[in-house]
C-alpha cells in the first residue's frame, strides 16, 4: 500500500527536444515546490510576487531527490516512465536504485481493469482526432465520471507550446519580464499552475486506486 510508504511525487514539463525538463513541481511531505531548470524561465520565476518558484539545476535536483530517497520507506511517483528515464540518464550510475523507488502512477490499467466503461470512453473520444492518441491523465481526470475538479482554463492548455512562447519572448526581450507580452505573462501563469496540477491530480488519482474505488 502507498500509505506504508512517504511518496515524493513529481511532473517535469519540457519540450520533446529537450535533453533536461524545463521546470518540475514535487510535492513532499505535503509541500508543494516548483523549480525551474531551464534559464529563460529565470525572470519569469523570479517576477512572481509570491516568490515561491527558484531556479536549479536538473542535475542538483536529481542529487538531492537521490538523498531523499535512500530510505527504504521513500519513493518517488510520477505517471510515465519518462521520468523515470530522466533520473537514470542523469545519475546512470544509480539505475537501479531509480527502479527500485520508482512508482509509475499510470491509471491505464487500472481503469482498464475496474471501469472499463469510462476507460473506452475516453479513448474513443481521444482518438477521434488522432487514431493512435493515448488516454493521459488529464483525459482521467477531466471525464465527468471521475469526479475530479480540473481547472477549466487548463483543459486545452498546451504546456510544451508555451514554454516555447517563453523562450522566444526570453530572446526577444532579454529576459526583461515586464516587457514580455500580456499573453506570454498569462502563458506562465497557467504553466505554473498546469504543472502543480499534475502532481495534485496524479496524486489524487493514485490513491483513488489505491483505495480501491
Amino acid at each position: 500500500m502507498l500509505s506504508d510508504f512517504n511518496i515524493i511525487w513529481m511532473d517535469v514539463e519540457r519540450r520533446e527536444n529537450d535533453e533536461t525538463p524545463a521546470m518540475s513541481t514535487v510535492l513532499i511531505n505535503e509541500q508543494l515546490r516548483t523549480y525551474v531548470h531551464d534559464l529563460s524561465l529565470v525572470p519569469p520565476a523570479k517576477a512572481r510576487p509570491e516568490g515561491d518558484i527558484t531556479f536549479i539545476a536538473w542535475s542538483d535536483l536529481v542529487a538531492d531527490l537521490f538523498e531523499k530517497t535512500k530510505s527504504s520507506k521513500t519513493l518517488i511517483a510520477a505517471y510515465t516512465e519518462a521520468e523515470l528515464d530522466l533520473l537514470v540518464q542523469t545519475l546512470p550510475a544509480k539505475k537501479e536504485h531509480w527502479e527500485r523507488v520508482y512508482f509509475n502512477a499510470n491509471a491505464r490499467r487500472w481503469f482498464q481493469k475496474y471501469h472499463p466503461d469510462i476507460y473506452n470512453d475516453i479513448l474513443t473520444k481521444v482518438r477521434k482526432s488522432d487514431p493512435y492518441a493515448r488516454v493521459g491523465l488529464k483525459n482521467f481526470l477531466t471525464h465527468k465520471a471521475v469526479g475530479y475538479r480540473y481547472p477549466t482554463n487548463l483543459r486545452g492548455f498546451s504546456p510544451a507550446a508555451q514554454i516555447n512562447r517563453l523562450r522566444v519572448q526570453f530572446i526577444r526581450y532579454g529576459g526583461v519580464y515586464k516587457d514580455y507580452s500580456a499573453g506570454s505573462k498569462r502563458a506562465w501563469t497557467n504553466l505554473v499552475e498546469y504543472n502543480r496540477e499534475d502532481v495534485i491530480g496524479m496524486q489524487w488519482l493514485a490513491q483513488r486506486m489505491t483505495s480501491g474505488s
